[in-house]
C-alpha cells in the first residue's frame, strides 16, 4: 500500500505515512460483486438514495400527477369489472312442448298461441331489437308469430313448411315454405315469392332452410320423388339461388336430405344427411362427418364452420370437422340430438333433445331450462348481446 500524497510505501495496518505523516484510510473490497450489481442491477444499500432525496432533472417527483394517474387507472378497472359482469347475452331457443309451439328466453318458456286442438310447432327464430320473430306451423299449415302474436299472411293458406325456417336481416324477415303442395317459396315481410319447380314428372321441391347474402336469397331443398301418388323414402338434395335450381346429385347416393344452409364469403354450406350419415356440402363438394346420424344445422363465424347434429345417436357438434360430444346428464335418459347451433364470441350454443326433453347447451355443458313439459324439443337457437344482466 502506498501514500496517496507522497507516494511513499506504507506498512500494512498503519494509519499514517511514516514519510510525510499523511493520514491513510483503508477499506475492505469484496472479491466479487453480486450479479445484480455486476450486470447493471440495483445499487447496494449503502449507495441507494433515500426516496425523499431522489430527484428527476433536479426536481422532486410529480406526486400529484402520479396520484391522478393512479385514480384514473382505478376508475377504469372498476368500469371494466362492471362491464364484464353485466354485458352479456339473451339466449333464445325455439321448439315445442306438449304439442305447443314455444320458445325459451334465457331458460324461461314462452308459449305461443294456436288452435288448442291442433299441434303447433316453432322451428325458426330471429330477434331484432325488441322484436321476436318465430316461424312454424299449426296442424301442418304455415304459422308466423311476432312478439307472441300470431300473424296471418294473405298467401299462406294451403301452405306448409317442410322444415320451417326463418332468416332476418335488419328489419327484413324471410320465411321459407312449401306452397300449394307443389311449389317452393318464401315470404319476405309477408309477401309470397314463389320459386321455380323442377320440371320432372312425379318430382317436387320442398324448402328446408333459407339464408340471405347481399341481394341473393338461398333456399336449401329436398327433391321429393313420388310413386303412385306417395312420397318415396329416398330424397335428392338441391338448393335455389334466387330463381336458379342447383341440384346436388351424386352417383351411388340413394338418400340425401338437406337440413340447413349458410352462406359466408361467397361459400355455400349445406348441412345434410346422406345415406344415413352426417355430411356437409361446401360449394357442391361433400365431406362426411360421421356415421349413423345427421348434420342438422350449420353456422359460420369468421373462418370457423360449426355443424350441429348426431353421430351414432349422440348429440354432437363439429368445429372445422373436429367432433365435440355434448353433455348428457345422468338424470336425462334416451338418445340425444343436436338440431340448432349459434355462436357469439367464443361461446357455442346448441339446441336439441335428450330423450323426450328439450336440451340447451353452452360450450358443451347443459343449461337448465325452467320448464320443458312432458315432451319437448328445441329446433333452433338465436343469441343476441344485451347491455345488462348475466346468463
Amino acid at each position: 500500500m502506498f501514500c496517496t500524497k507522497c507516494g511513499g510505501e506504507v506498512k500494512e495496518g498503519s494509519n499514517f505515512c511514516t514519510r510525510c505523516g499523511n493520514a491513510v484510510h483503508t477499506a475492505t473490497v469484496p472479491d466479487t460483486l453480486p450479479p445484480t450489481e455486476a450486470f447493471g442491477g440495483s445499487a447496494p444499500e449503502q449507495m441507494k438514495v433515500p426516496p425523499q432525496q431522489q430527484t428527476v432533472h433536479g426536481k422532486k417527483p410529480p406526486v400529484k400527477i402520479l396520484v391522478i394517474a393512479g385514480a384514473a387507472i382505478a376508475v377504469l378497472a372498476v368500469f371494466w369489472l362492471c362491464f364484464s359482469l353485466f354485458a352479456s347475452v339473451d339466449v333464445y331457443a325455439v321448439g315445442q312442448a306438449d304439442d305447443t309451439a314455444v320458445y325459451w328466453k334465457n331458460g324461461k318458456m314462452v308459449r305461443l298461441p294456436g288452435a288448442s286442438s291442433m299441434m303447433t310447432l316453432g322451428s325458426g327464430i330471429y330477434v331484432s331489437g325488441k322484436d321476436v320473430h318465430v316461424s312454424g306451423w299449426i296442424d301442418g299449415d304455415m304459422a308466423y308469430w311476432k312478439n307472441g302474436g300470431l300473424v296471418k299472411f294473405p298467401d299462406n293458406e294451403n301452405s306448409t313448411f317442410a322444415s320451417p325456417k326463418i332468416y332476418g336481416k335488419g328489419k327484413d324477415v324471410y320465411i321459407s315454405g312449401y306452397v300449394d303442395n307443389d311449389n317452393g317459396g318464401y315470404w319476405k315481410n309477408g309477401k309470397l315469392i314463389k320459386l321455380p319447380c323442377i320440371d320432372v314428372k312425379n318430382m317436387a321441391m320442398a324448402p328446408t332452410s333459407i339464408w340471405v347474402s347481399g341481394n341473393d336469397v338461398y333456399v336449401s331443398a329436398l327433391i321429393v320423388v313420388f310413386e303412385n301418388g306417395k312420397i318415396k323414402e329416398n330424397f335428392l338434395a338441391a338448393y335455389w339461388k334466387n330463381d336458379e335450381i342447383i341440384p346436388l346429385l351424386e352417383p351411388g347416393s340413394l338418400d340425401n336430405k338437406t337440413n340447413s344452409i349458410c352462406v359466408a364469403d361467397n361459400d355455400i354450406y349445406i348441412a345434410a344427411n346422406r345415406d344415413g350419415d352426417p355430411v356437409l356440402w361446401k360449394n357442391g363438394a361433400v365431406t362426411k362427418y360421421g356415421k349413423n346420424g345427421s348434420a342438422n344445422s350449420v353456422y359460420v363465424s369468421g373462418k370457423d364452420v360449426y355443424v350441429a347434429g348426431t353421430d351414432n345417436d349422440v348429440a354432437v357438434y363439429w368445429k372445422n370437422g373436429v367432433k365435440y360430444e355434448l353433455q348428457h346428464p345422468s338424470n336425462m335418459t334416451g338418445k340425444s340430438s343436436a338440431r340448432g347451433i349459434y355462436t357469439l364470441g367464443k361461446n357455442v350454443y346448441v339446441g336439441g333433445t335428450i330423450g323426450d326433453d328439450a336440451a340447451l347447451w353452452k360450450n358443451g355443458k347443459i343449461i337448465t331450462l325452467s320448464e320443458t313439459g312432458k315432451k319437448s324439443d328445441i329446433n333452433e337457437v338465436f343469441v343476441v348481446k344485451k347491455a345488462r344482466g348475466r346468463f
